[in-house]
């Protein structure tokens, strides 16, 4: 009897064996399934975050929690999204900031999102962060419109302009074109008002403090240019005039005395709220002349509207040599015109001899 159950009974602890196999097979695959069901949930929520359809991922999220409950990047990434989620009636507050020209509070909303978003890490996180940095620049430009439409001061443009090349937008770059055109206007006429007192060194210096804030301008090296020598022809033209009378005839003295430029074109156009004056004049002298101012007077109608002068580029002309000129007038309200068109007269134009 005993040889006969333990003949029989020792298929016992195969049969076991054999259960416990099946059964760490079937944990095995089920913990998998659960895995990849898992790591699907949490692709499938990376694709809906960069479409932006941030409610779906956060539930891709929870489910691949759901399904793995030790998966720390999903929950990162759900802790991430739920900060997402939070700050998207934020944006719109921005937006409506901006637009009445808080830009005040929109910078301090942009600026606590901004603070809190750069502590995630990530592809999705790195696609937020340069969404708000956008959103900063966005309205950043527009602060910097909303300045420059109001009437700058001379200071106040200074730092329109730095502040606008400081950003790496093309529509910053523009207005910091646009902003720099205007301020080039402001000093040239500044600098003329200077020359026309004889208080050279002053305007010299003006257009020196100017060149800190430009990379370059044609237009104030030449006045500068032109300042430098009539401050010279200023203190010794009478000499030089002697000096020269004896080398040249009496009727080439008197012709280039009076009638040594042609004007070859004058042309105004209206462009946005600028008024853009344009010439060119050729020299008819049989000397060199320097130092060539053009006065001129812009008309509606028969109705002087402004008055102005501008030097001649560039500042010195050989004979049979053009000239040209050119000035921006930002200080014409052109809906106040009565005309269609407005009408340039060259009034005087006045030089000095070599």
């Amino acid at each position: 009897m005993k040889k006969s159950f333990l003949r029989h009974n020792w298929k016992i602890p195969i049969i076991v064996s054999m259960l416990s196999i099946l059964i760490l097979i079937a944990v095995y695959y089920y913990l998998n399934y659960r895995d990849t069901q898992a790591l699907q949930s949490y692709e499938e929520a990376e694709q809906l975050a960069m479409l932006g359809d941030y409610e779906q991922a956060l539930s891709k999220l929870n489910t691949a929690i759901n399904y793995k409950n030790n998966f720390p990047y999903a929950k990162d990434a759900r802790q991430l999204m739920e900060y997402v989620l939070s700050f998207q009636p934020k944006l719109e507050a921005v937006q409506i900031s901006t637009s009445e020209n808080n830009f005040e509070s929109a910078f301090s909303t942009i600026y606590t999102i901004e603070k809190k978003l750069n502590l995630y890490m990530g592809t999705f996180a790195e696609t937020m962060q340069t969404k708000i940095k956008q959103l900063k620049t966005d309205t950043q430009i527009e602060q910097l419109h909303y300045q420059f439409e109001n009437k700058p001061t001379m200071d106040q443009l200074k730092t329109l302009i730095w502040e606008a090349e400081a950003i790496d937008d093309e529509r910053a770059e523009l207005l910091a074109k646009e902003a720099s055109d205007k301020f080039i206007s402001e000093i040239y006429q500044e600098a003329t008002k200077l020359l026309e007192r004889h208080q050279f060194n002053s305007a010299i210096s003006l257009i020196d403090d100017a060149f800190i804030y430009l990379d370059s301008s044609d237009t104030l090296l030449n006045l500068q240019s032109t300042i430098q020598k009539e401050k010279v022809a200023f203190e010794s033209y009478q000499q030089q005039l002697i000096q020269h009378a004896t080398d040249i005839s009496e009727n080439d003295t008197k012709s280039n005395k009076q009638n040594a430029l042609k004007v070859k074109e004058s042309n105004i156009v209206t462009k946005d709220n600028q008024v853009i004056v344009t010439g060119k004049l050729l020299s008819t002298a049989t000397v060199p002349i320097h130092s060539i101012k053009i006065n001129y007077a812009i008309y509606d109608n028969k109705k002087k509207i402004v008055s102005n002068q501008v030097y001649l580029e560039p500042d010195q002309l050989y004979p049979n040599e053009e000239g040209k000129f050119e000035f921006i007038h930002f200080d014409i309200d052109l809906k106040k015109i009565e005309s269609k068109a407005l009408t340039l007269s060259i009034e005087e134009i006045k030089w000095y001899i070599d």
